[in-house]
């Protein structure tokens, strides 16, 4: 305790009263011994405090509603839309504005029923497709954009689902060729291992009759 209250002194640079050098020594002890004068209790462990959050040990999820289940032939809004700011931020706000913006939209044009189409907030109808054959090395990928500025709203949609059938048509038409090719080296390879039995089924005979004559 005096050790410390002399290297207070010195830190301050001048010399304490014997007032302030027995406080300083019973303020040291204290900390020193976990036990200080009066009913305060020093402690000499200083712990760094955390804050507990109150969604620990919690499963955060969304509020559950009440199921209700999708009439036929619903088809739902491409994800894709959200993509774009105008449309995000009409759907999201609250006013009335926005909600009456909202109810003159037909939703209804931006659904698409066929596979690999569907609308993209650039401005278009997207064409995905995505084919691999790694038993002839064979792989297509294609993504392309029909713009609504070119072709226009419905002509754009028009013609990106009829490019997507042509890609499976032809997609198809490849496997079938495949096919008929793998059909025809297989039976080539059969006729040629026939060939090649019958070669040494010969043989065999021929030494066979050498050594009875």
């Amino acid at each position: 305790a005096e050790a410390v209250a002399a290297m207070l002194a010195k830190r301050l640079g001048g010399i304490l009263t014997n007032g302030a050098c027995s406080a300083v020594s019973e303020t040291a002890g204290a900390f020193s011994l976990g036990v200080a004068s009066g009913d305060v209790r020093m402690f000499s462990v200083m712990k760094r405090v955390t804050q507990r959050r109150r969604s620990r040990g919690r499963i955060i999820q969304l509020k559950q509603t009440h199921y209700e289940p999708k009439p036929d032939g619903y088809t739902p809004l491409p994800l894709s839309l959200m993509s774009s700011g105008y449309i995000r931020r009409i759907i999201k706000t609250r006013s009335s504005e926005a909600q009456d913006l909202a109810s003159r939209i037909d939703w209804e044009r931006y659904k698409c029923e066929a596979t690999g189409v569907r609308w993209h907030p650039v401005g278009g109808w997207r064409v995905q497709f995505d084919r691999r054959d790694y038993e002839h090395n064979f792989f297509v990928k294609v993504d392309m954009y029909f713009r609504v500025a070119i072709h226009g709203f419905d002509r754009a949609k028009e013609l990106a689902i009829g490019y997507r059938r042509r890609l499976e048509a032809e997609w198809d038409e490849q496997l079938r060729i495949w096919a008929k090719l793998d059909a025809e080296r297989e039976q080539r390879r059969l006729e040629r291992r026939a060939a090649k039995e019958q070669a040494q089924a010969a043989s065999v005979y021929d030494a066979t009759a050498s050594d009875a004559w």
